[in-house]
């Protein structure tokens, strides 16, 4: 049986000018990352160039928020540079269904269950 909803451990958390913003990978997420770059190697080359629109679109994506200068403005204070890893991640598991990628998945692709 599949869900459309995301599970708790599957979300990513960021902190924004001491707020904490909660990451949820949805379809429409993943939708609007994919759509907006092209795919997921793109979104991932965007963060290693540090790409500041980039991490507010995938920010904006995560939470639902949109993009406004009060968003633009804590993403660019925080900097970009300290947002790679946490997007990163948080790109990982849109690119594998809204979930962590575990060594489970590997397997059961190798022997075509």
């Amino acid at each position: 049986m599949s869900s459309s909803k995301s599970h708790v451990e599957d979300t990513v958390e960021i902190e924004l000018d001491g707020e904490r913003i909660t990451l949820r990978p949805t379809l429409e997420a993943a939708m609007l990352v994919d759509t907006q770059f092209g795919g997921y190697t793109a979104a991932f080359q965007a963060l290693l160039n540090h790409s500041l629109s980039a991490a507010i679109t995938i920010i904006s994506a995560g939470s639902g928020r949109s993009v406004n200068n009060d968003l633009r403005a804590k993403v660019y204070q925080h900097g970009v540079r300290n947002l790679v890893g946490p997007l990163s991640r948080f790109v990982t598991i849109l690119a594998n269904g809204g979930r962590e990628p575990s060594g489970d998945d590997d397997e059961g692709a190798s022997s075509g269950k």
